[in-house]
């Protein structure tokens, strides 16, 4: 009993296990949230945002690019900061 204790202490007190032990889900839920409220917020629907995936090859320094899975749209959405993102539909 005492050493699940302690088993469970040390994973909250490390969220780096409890992170490396969930399943991948299309990327990360807060970046999912996060631009599907960016997309939603400049006008084009997104219903039931699913996936977010960083473009690693379009993007660079001071802009992001992520591809933004929805139900019956997918989106590029290009992030610079301080300014609106740039969304473009892209065939499902």
């Amino acid at each position: 009993m005492k050493s699940a204790i302690v088993f469970f202490t040390a994973l909250l007190a490390n969220p780096a296990i409890v992170s490396a032990q969930r399943p991948p889900q299309g990327g990360d839920l807060e970046a999912i949230a996060l631009i599907s409220d960016q997309v939603r917020a400049q006008g084009v629907a997104c219903v039931n945002a699913t996936s977010a995936q960083r473009d690693v090859a379009l993007s660079r320094p001071n802009e992001a690019v992520w591809e933004l899975t929805c139900d019956g749209a997918k989106y590029r959405v290009r992030l610079t900061p301080d300014m609106a993102a740039k969304i473009e539909l892209l065939p499902k």
